[in-house]
């Protein structure tokens, strides 16, 4: 969208920020931390103390210069919440906010839910992040790596990145690597690392739920899994 947009020349530029809503080492960004970030990313060299007075500057830089800002990893809206006034100012900016929480409707914005990728567009997204060539020789173990991943892009960038670490790897040496992984169930470091904070942060009724979920094949019906939990059906 952000790459869209400055395209078409509906904004002049962009400016990205970490919000850290799930990182595993550090804790998410304060909200105000995240208003004076955006600031200095838009070349404030002062950033006042009061609050009123930051938002009135952000939304005058937004109206002299129109930019996509992207809030990247939300761990709620309580978060970005100085941002939200000043960005519903008529004007070109646009603002993108990713977050894993599903986010309550606010006037002024639309929810895109985003699922899994189709096996095309994953295999697109595979070979961009670890070079054509290497896709392209080694299409069949390619296509299967790209399987594993079942579409999820967070498990797909994952796969990338050990993919890219080990450039002297053969992708098929990679297939067989997680195939064995998968096999004795064991999850990859880097997964549990981020799905472990989300897991962490729901109370034990769900986290008997998720448990029992993740016991079931990885496509079933709805019925099935009804049935599975012990869910009364409506």
């Amino acid at each position: 969208l952000a790459r869209h947009l400055l395209e078409d020349g509906s904004v002049e530029h962009a400016v990205a920020v970490d919000l850290r809503g799930h990182d595993t080492h550090l804790p998410p960004t304060e909200p105000r931390a995240t208003l004076d970030a955006v600031l200095r990313r838009l070349g404030a060299v002062v950033v006042p103390d009061e609050l009123d007075e930051a938002q009135a500057q952000l939304g005058q830089r937004l109206r002299d210069r129109p930019c996509v800002l992207l809030l990247d990893d939300a761990a709620d809206l309580v978060q970005v919440a100085p941002l939200l006034d000043p960005l519903c100012e008529p004007g070109r900016s646009a603002l993108v906010i990713t977050t894993r929480v599903q986010p309550p409707p606010l006037d002024g914005t639309h929810v895109v839910a985003l699922g899994p990728l189709d096996h095309a567009a994953a295999m697109q997204s595979f070979a961009a992040a670890v070079g054509l060539s290497r896709v392209s020789a080694e299409a069949d173990a390619a296509s299967a790596l790209t399987a594993l991943a079942d579409g999820h892009p967070l498990a797909l960038g994952l796969l990338a990145q050990q993919v890219v670490a080990r450039p002297d790897w053969p992708l098929a040496d990679h297939l067989a690597r997680h195939r064995a992984r998968r096999e004795q169930l064991r999850v990859a470091e880097e997964v549990d690392a981020v799905i472990r904070p989300a897991y962490d942060a729901v109370g034990e009724a769900a986290r008997s739920v998720l448990r029992r979920v993740a016991s079931l094949p990885a496509a079933v019906e709805g019925d099935v899994l009804v049935e599975a939990l012990d869910l009364p059906a409506t």
